[in-house]
């Protein structure tokens, strides 16, 4: 359903469609002719400069030019089936790296979530430790640093993952906010 895809499926549709027409002759020409002496009155057949014909001609090309003209129109569809394949691989590939940053994605946030419950700990032990005076004032700060840079990462690959999503639904032709879900990992 990719947009791209079918129009180079049209492309070449109608590269193939093209080959059999420019075997046919040119369209044959029909002609009225009319000569009339003077603005007042009908003189054909009356007057002997004045004349009416009708006349019939057909271009008929040099031999085996119609033949080449196929010839080229067949592989100029045979180029444009070749432009359809690339494309259609092209979308193919974007969107399995697409499919893979994703699942790079979700891994990512879930090594960020599981940190952050562990940093979340390490700050709250660090905090207990100062009140009762065991510990310093800077490892305090630097564990509530270092937990708002988690927060900071997170917020950050959710948008990745957001712009990911909407590039792998754009290039299923699907809404951009449709829900992808979560990608399944691989197992060996």
């Amino acid at each position: 359903k990719n947009p791209e895809i079918l129009a180079a499926k049209g492309m070449w549709e109608m590269a193939k469609a093209k080959a059999p027409q420019v075997k046919a002759l040119p369209d044959p020409m029909l002609q009225f002719e009319l000569q009339n002496i003077g603005l007042t009155g009908f003189t054909v057949g009356k007057m002997d400069m004045s004349m009416a014909g009708i006349s019939l001609s057909q271009t008929i090309p040099y031999p085996g030019k119609r033949g080449l003209r196929r010839q080229v129109a067949e592989k100029e569809a045979e180029g444009s089936r070749a432009m359809a394949d690339v494309t259609r691989l092209s979308v193919l590939s974007r969107l399995k790296v697409a499919y893979y940053d994703l699942a790079f994605i979700h891994q990512s946030l879930d090594v960020v979530a599981r940190t952050r419950n562990v940093l979340r700990e390490f700050t709250q032990i660090t905090e207990a430790r100062y009140k009762v005076g065991e510990g310093i004032q800077h490892d305090v700060l630097k564990a509530q640093v270092e937990l708002s840079m988690l927060t900071q990462r997170s917020a950050t690959l959710e948008q990745m993952r957001e712009g990911t999503e909407a590039m792998i639904n754009s290039l299923l032709d699907r809404p951009p906010d449709a829900a992808l879900g979560r990608p399944e990992a691989k197992t060996r």
